[in-house]
Parts: structure tokens; C-alpha cells; sequence
């Protein structure tokens, strides 16, 4: 079950541990960007598609 407070940090409930996540860091956003341009390149959308978890 995931939690969303609407800010950059979210909660997760795992096997009875709540687990803090925060958004992607600059590093993280910019291999995203590059995975997200070689998928679209390669026609990979037509099949599938590359979403990055918020």
C-alpha cells in the first residue's frame, strides 16, 4: 500500500515497516532522461512504455 502526502517524500507500507521514499536527485532525473530518449530512439513506445515512479 503507498501513501502520497502530495509532496516529494511518499510512505510505503512493506510486510509491517513503513518505509520513507523521496523524490529523484539530480543524478537519478538525468539517467531517467537519457533511458527515456534511447527508449523513445529505439520505437520502444509502440510496444511499451518507460514511466519513472513519483
Amino acid at each position: 500500500m503507498m501513501v502520497s502526502t502530495g509532496s516529494p517524500v511518499r510512505y510505503e507500507w512493506n510486510d509491517g515497516e513503513l518505509i520513507k521514499f523521496e523524490g529523484m536527485n539530480k543524478k537519478q532525473v538525468y539517467i531517467y532522461d537519457v533511458l527515456a530518449k534511447l527508449f523513445s530512439r529505439k520505437g520502444l513506445f509502440e510496444s511499451g512504455s518507460l514511466v519513472a515512479e513519483l
